[in-house]
């Protein structure tokens, strides 16, 4: 799937995905400061559709930082995606991908839908056991 053809809509009226993202080798720096600075703006007030929008990085099982950047986002449906694509940060790195060859290969996108009538969330010595009702 990609952000240009997203759901056009979810059973919980929400929308939320997970983007993956492989920086070349040496581009690492670069990626990272264009998506904090789409972070920057999906945080913000300017972005009133985006709940959540969070940068994470993997790491192998030393702790040592990947080039692989897992961007983790929950939006008020398809209407709120569509605002963040608009965005100016993230059109300035869309615009980057393009003329700086950041990435290895394809972003992945995963849509999700988060269905909390479906599970039930239990806190347990900081672990999380989901429960089906």
């Amino acid at each position: 799937m990609s952000l240009e053809n997203p759901p056009k809509s979810t059973p919980s009226g929400r929308l939320m995905l997970i983007a993956t993202i492989t920086a070349k080798a040496g581009k690492e720096a670069a990626v990272a400061t264009h998506l904090k600075d789409v972070q920057k703006l999906a945080l913000s007030d300017d972005e009133p559709g985006t709940s959540f929008y969070r940068v994470t990085r993997r790491v192998d099982v030393h702790g040592h930082l990947l080039p692989v950047f897992v961007v983790i986002e929950d939006y008020a449906g398809a209407a709120g995606l569509r605002a963040h694509i608009a965005g100016a940060a993230f059109q300035k790195f869309g615009k980057a991908l393009q003329e700086e060859d950041l990435l290895e290969g394809e972003i992945g996108i995963d849509y999700l839908d988060e269905r909390k009538k479906d599970f039930e969330h239990t806190l347990i010595s900081g672990c999380v056991e989901f429960k089906t009702p």
